[in-house]
């Protein structure tokens, strides 16, 4: 079995044995590097299904045009997301809390629609196949690690945007978290932030725009134009100044899970690392930071 995808080279050893494996272009060799070193060692036999799965990219293949695909569903989740709270308030009294959960499941409709008409139209119909929808055993600490890193990262960003507004940013993302009011409340809050947002997300931007703009663009271009559609696709009108420092770290986490997307083939590392990604912010809105 050979795949021309993956040519011959060291690659992380997907077993976890050892540092590095050898890939012949069929299958996976004894040889690897082991604390620096080279040795013979075969692979443990459990692995060896899943190594190859990890090397194979069997997602589909998303031409250029589907951009325009994207450019249209968003448009249609956008209205969605504006309808939906107008019928939830007539519902529901006005209740802010109701509205923006409607908001979010309009435009979560929106996007999941139009991912799932890309996968029918130019895929398998199968979303776990053409957007690489998988998870591994050790997805969940590399996905912390990559949330550390992407904290980190817009830390350094944030900070001097901070320092230069001069103006107490932070205190502006409490409108957002004055909607919810209860232990229900809360709750709901954290399952948007940290499960739904996650998976709806990667698979949008992740799995759909990168991978369309990737048809286009130089793959680096394409994490930077996705990881910048994401962080405008975060901003809030009640935020205010609060808006810059929201898109830089959304755009941070945006390149850095789009980077992972790409390594990996798959978006299991960067729905776990976008869950605990926003882990932080949840805190903040719940406290009311």
């Amino acid at each position: 079995m050979t795949d021309p995808d993956v040519p011959a080279n060291w690659y992380p050893d997907p077993a976890g044995d050892a540092e590095l494996r050898y890939w012949d272009g069929g299958s996976w060799t004894l040889a690897a590097v082991k604390d620096g070193q080279v040795v013979d060692e075969a692979m443990h036999p459990d692995a060896v299904a899943s190594a190859w799965e990890e090397q194979r990219d069997d997602r589909a293949a998303w031409p250029g045009r589907v951009t325009l695909v994207v450019a249209a569903g968003a448009g249609v989740a956008i209205a969605l997301a504006v309808a939906m709270p107008v019928l939830a308030g007539t519902l529901w009294d006005g209740s802010r809390f109701a509205g923006l959960l409607a908001s979010t499941v309009g435009l979560w409709s929106g996007l999941l629609a139009t991912c799932w008409w890309v996968s029918r139209r130019y895929g398998t119909g199968r979303l776990g196949q053409d957007y690489g929808l998988r998870f591994r055993r050790y997805d969940i600490a590399a996905g912390v690690g990559l949330a550390a890193g992407a904290r980190l990262l817009a830390v350094v960003v944030v900070v001097p945007l901070v320092l230069l507004l001069g103006q107490p940013v932070m205190r502006n993302l409490r409108p957002v978290g004055d909607v919810t009011t209860g232990i229900g409340g809360s709750i709901i809050l954290v399952v948007v932030l940290v499960v739904g947002a996650p998976v709806i997300e990667e698979l949008f931007f992740r799995g759909l725009l990168q991978r369309a703009l990737e048809a286009q663009l130089a793959p680096a271009w394409a994490v930077v134009a996705q990881a910048t559609v994401f962080g405008l696709a975060h901003l809030n009108n009640q935020l205010g100044v609060a808006n810059v420092v929201v898109f830089a770290s959304t755009a941070v986490g945006g390149v850095v899970f789009g980077v992972a997307a790409r390594t990996t083939r798959r978006l299991g590392p960067g729905i776990v690392g976008h869950g605990a990604f926003n882990v932080l912010p949840a805190i903040l809105l719940l406290v009311g930071a």
